[in-house]
């Protein structure tokens, strides 16, 4: 293999590294001008609404019902959507940059590995792209383990569901407490 035309693969290779960083760039401004268009219009379209009329219960009200353990309520909108829209496109973009970064070190791992005895190339530096691989999948793994505690953790906390028996018994309690209060009244 002539080694102009290596010359030229790795010119190739760099306008390709830079045109992938530039076009991920690019697709991320316009994903975050799109998302801030479409909460600018759902503001518009908010603020076109009439007001709601309060209604108040009155001052004094009393309702005798059995007692309940309140159980924590489902969660309203699933956990990959934010409360805050900006979230959504910042995590999508920060996701965007650590996959174009993977595919970057992917490919530099697997192109410097075959140049270092065709071209002698110095050998630490396909070690530096694969170390850096290697770094990057270990921390990738270690975020998303990190998130999946944090989803088990949410959905289902140990302490906070009740069983059938604590309930069972609270009502007790409270049925038998207000026994009590109203034979201790009636005497």
């Amino acid at each position: 293999m002539d080694p102009s035309s290596l010359i030229f693969v790795a010119i190739i290779a760099v306008w390709a590294a830079y045109l992938l960083g530039h076009w991920v760039r690019r697709r991320d401004q316009l994903a975050t001008a799109r998302s801030i268009d479409r909460f600018s219009h759902a503001m518009r379209v908010l603020e076109r609404r009439a007001p709601a009329p309060v209604v108040r219960p009155p001052a004094r009200t009393y309702v005798v019902s059995q007692a309940r353990v309140a159980l924590p309520a489902a969660p309203a909108r699933p956990a990959a959507v934010s409360a805050r829209p900006g979230r959504t496109v910042v995590r999508t973009a920060a996701a965007r940059r650590r996959t174009a970064l993977l595919v970057v070190l992917v490919i530099a791992t697997v192109v410097g590995w075959p140049l270092v005895p065709l071209v002698g190339l110095p050998w630490w530096t396909a070690a530096v792209a694969t170390t850096a691989l290697v770094a990057l999948v270990g921390r990738l793994r270690s975020t998303t383990r990190r998130q999946r505690r944090r989803a088990v953790a949410v959905r289902r906390p140990a302490a906070t569901r009740a069983s059938r028996e604590d309930v069972r018994s609270v009502v007790g309690q409270v049925v038998a407490s207000r026994q009590d209060r109203l034979a201790a009244a009636g005497e």
